[in-house]
Formats: structure tokens, sequence, C-alpha cells
């Protein structure tokens, strides 16, 4: 290996859309990996990073350190992390997670200890932060770590962050296919590695235009661009009937009732801006089965539509995107019942606090989802969405905004829930969508670079987790400020292939 450049940190927060173009999406406070650099996606060769931070995490004082290793390549990118954590002073029983003791009396064990609140050998897939094999360029795909899922136009997986506790460093799956034509494209996923069972989808989209039509016209052009899709998403257990316990595995009980959906949608780019953008329509309809209109059992499945537009355009220096949605529920259907903070809600009902999840009400009605984001070269990038949602507690709105230049990043974002009010019906106001409640997540991080690897990072976030000693839950502030090292070289064997 020979030293070729060495990457000045950046903290860069939505690494998951590498432009405008895409949707936003809320990946949460402080995933695990978010302090690091980036390497530049040309390098190939290894990548190492190390860290050393103080700060406040569960209301404890702590000391940490961090080694990553990462091999990055063309056609693959391994990058594994190793956190210890050190309590300064331990509040007692208002630690999150129980472990081994004495050990995790002092070390803070959360990134390690199982579900079952112990180590075994699932344990080690903690230090995972991205396994990628393959591009979605490429034919074939698969990213294993820390990440958002999301299917088509989040109709049923919307945005899912497999890491909502950002130190309980679960990982996830994505899976992607298609043809050497494109007109065949597959997609799964899966929430968690170790609990398939938790979440799970697939969809498969296709052009059927392109199997048979050949000609250069406008029309045919126009055909080739109409596309079809189908999707379904699940949880097994998503009513656990056993006791409060650790989320993740359950067997099955008197009170557990799968929650399972299905749809079929279509797109069809008809309006292209002069070669700078294009407007796209689309729509979709599907069934739930899992909900019921009061939250009581029921094996009725229910209902839903979808229509809406989405836009792009693309100018020299700045790119942006939108979408606008109108949806339509009957009783026992809610779209984007995997939402972002899906699995934050799971395991709030699984440590039972709250209503469980599929016994919370779909009445049915109207709702409407907005978006918007933009990017200015790399310097800019910015986004919001907004969810006016039939049922109770589906209202949302969030934010984010990154700012980075001159060896230094600073980012924020925000997720604000359940504030009151319908589409038709009305009853919300502005400040019932600005006020914080005790839904709202906020993530803030910073870093800039003083002296060639090294740079200095901080960061903040209100964030929500279990109590166990306590049995209920919680948001803190947790701070941290910290130096981070990260280097990459690169390799001559490497970059023949």
């Amino acid at each position: 290996m020979r030293p070729n450049h060495v990457l000045w940190v950046s903290c860069v927060l939505w690494a998951a859309t590498a432009g405008a173009q895409a949707a936003p999406t809320w990946e949460g406070p402080l995933p695990a990996d978010r302090s690091r650099a980036v390497p530049d996606e040309t390098v190939t060769g290894l990548w190492w990073s190390t860290q050393a931070e103080a700060g406040v995490w569960a209301r404890d004082p702590v000391v940490g350190a961090s080694l990553s290793l990462a091999l990055e390549h063309r056609w693959a990118r391994v990058r594994l992390t190793a956190p210890v954590t050190v309590r300064v002073w331990d509040v007692g029983d208002k630690h999150a997670m129980p472990g081994p003791q004495p050990l995790c009396g002092v070390v803070r064990c959360t990134e390690w200890v199982t579900d079952k609140g112990g180590f075994d050998p699932w344990s080690l897939v903690r230090v995972v932060d991205e396994i990628r094999l393959g591009t979605e360029a490429d034919m074939a795909s698969a990213v294993v770590g820390p990440q958002v899922l999301r299917l088509g136009r989040g109709a049923l997986v919307d945005d899912v962050n497999t890491a909502p506790i950002w130190e309980q460093r679960r990982v996830g799956l994505t899976l992607r296919a298609h043809d050497p034509w494109d007109s065949v494209e597959s997609e799964a996923v899966i929430a968690d590695v170790t609990a398939p069972h938790t979440m799970f989808g697939a969809r498969v989209r296709a052009r059927p235009a392109r199997w048979f039509m050949f000609d250069d016209g406008a029309g045919a052009a126009l055909l080739r661009r109409a596309a079809v899709s189908t999707e379904v998403a699940g949880d097994v257990l998503a009513d656990p009937g056993q006791g409060p316990t650790w989320a993740g595995v359950r067997l099955p009980g008197p009170g557990t009732r799968p929650l399972v959906g299905g749809r079929v949608g279509a797109e069809w780019p008809l309006f292209p801006l002069g070669g700078w953008g294009q407007l796209t329509p689309y729509g979709s309809a599907g069934v739930l089965h899992g909900l019921s209109r009061d939250g009581a059992p029921s094996w009725w499945p229910g209902v839903g539509a979808q229509l809406g537009l989405s836009g792009a355009l693309t100018l020299p220096v700045v790119a942006v995107s939108g979408h606008l949605e109108g949806l339509v529920d009957s009783q026992h259907h809610r779209h984007g019942v995997f939402s972002p903070q899906y699995l934050l809600d799971r395991e709030r009902a699984l440590t039972g606090q709250g209503a469980r999840w599929v016994a919370m009400p779909a009445p049915g009605g109207l709702g409407l989802r907005a978006g918007m984001s933009a990017a200015v070269l790399r310097y800019l990038r910015a986004s919001t969405r907004v969810q006016l949602d039939s049922a109770p507690g589906g209202n949302y709105v969030q934010g984010r905004l990154d700012v980075g230049g001159a060896g230094a990043r600073v980012g924020v974002q925000a997720l604000h829930r359940g504030f009151v009010g319908t589409l038709l019906g009305g009853g919300w106001s502005w400040a019932g969508v600005l006020t914080p409640t005790a839904a709202t997540q906020v993530g803030l991080e910073a870093a800039v670079a003083v002296w060639g690897p090294f740079s200095v990072y901080a960061r903040a976030a209100r964030v929500a987790r279990p109590v166990a000693a306590l049995g209920h839950w919680r948001n803190d502030i947790d701070v941290a400020v910290g130096l981070s090292s990260d280097i990459v070289m690169s390799s001559p064997y490497l970059e023949q292939f």
C-alpha cells in the first residue's frame, strides 16, 4: 500500500440521498457512524479512522473511543466500527439497557448487548457500518448495515430507519437487481438481519413496452417510460402476545397478529421539461391486514389508494425536486404504515408503553403528503416533508439542512410527529405543527478540519430511549465532543480492477 492522499474529515449527515433528486428521508438522530469522514467514492484502497470523545449519553457522563476500518473499491465496500464507551459516573437505574454485571456497570454495553440482554455471536453483527457488493447501477447489488429503507413511493415502507435508537446498532439489508435493458427491477429489504420477521418487504417494477417496442419514434419512447409495479411488506409479530421484554424475538401468543400489506402501482414520466427535468404522475392501490377502525381485534382487511405528481429540475448550479400526493384510506388501512420511526414505535409497544402498533385505530379518511428537496452544488442540501393523515398520530413534519465547505460541515435535522388535525376535518394549527412534543426528535452535528487528517466534531440530539429499570420511556439530550483522524491509503493493485 502506498500513500496517495489523505481525506480531511467532513461530517456528512445524509449520505443515503446523494442528490436533490432523491426523496427526503429521516435517518434519525446520531446514527452510529455519522461523525466519521466519508471517503470519496472514487478512492480504492484501505481507509481507517480513530476517534476519541467525551460527552453525556443517557444522562451518564462518558468517555469513549472507536476504531473503524474499511476496504474501498468500485465493486465492493466493507466498513467496520468497534466503539467502546466508559461511564465516568453511573446514574444507577437510569441507564437505557441492562447487561451482564459488573462489566456493564462501567462500560456502556448498549452497542453490544443483544435484545435478550446479553452477549452472543449476534453481537458481532453490530460492528458492521456497511457491507456493499455492487452499486445500484450494477445488475445486482446488496447493502448490509444501518440504513433507511424505502419501497417505491413509500405507500407501505416509508423511509424506515433501522437504527432509531442510535446506539442500538441494528443492521438492515437491501438487495437490488435489474436486467440489462432496465425493463425489470426488483428489490427486497429487511430491517434487522438478526430478526428478519421484524419488518420486511419486496418490490418488482417492470416497463412492459421495452420488451417489444424497439423503434426510435417519439411515441415508442414515451411508451417505454411507462412502468407498473407490485410490492408487499409485513411484520410477522407486530402485536406481541407475551409480557414486555426487550424487543426482537417474540413467540406467538393470544394477541399476536401479523401486519401485512400489498400494493400495485403505475407511473409514467410524461412531461419532459426541455431536457432539464421531468414531471411524473403516479398512483397505487393496495390492501392492508392487521389494523382495525378502533384498535379492537379484527381480521377484516382495509384498502387504500394513492395519487400524486413528482417533479425534478436540474440546473447548472441548483437541483430541486418535489412531490404532492393525495391519500384515500378505508377503515382498517393506513398509508406508510412502516413509517420513519416504525421500529421505535414497535419497541415502545413491546416494552409495554403506549398502544401496541396494531391496536392503533385506522378509521379511514383522506390524507395528504408533500415534500421538496434542493441542492446547491456540493455546498448545501435541504429538504422538508409533511404528512396530514386521517389516522390519529399519523401526522408528521420533518426537515433537514446540510451546509459544508472550506473543511467544515454543519447539519441539522428534525422530526415532529403526532400533532393534531386532519386534512378536511381541520383542528390543526401552525402553533401545533411547530410546538415540540414528547414525539419530537432533533439531531445536530458539526465538524471542522484542524490539521492534516485530524478534525474536531460535536453532536447533540434529543433521543427517545427505553429505561429498563424504571419501566418507561423518556427523552434524553445526548451531547458528544471529540477528535477524529481519517486516512485513506490507495492501492495500485486494486486500482487495476
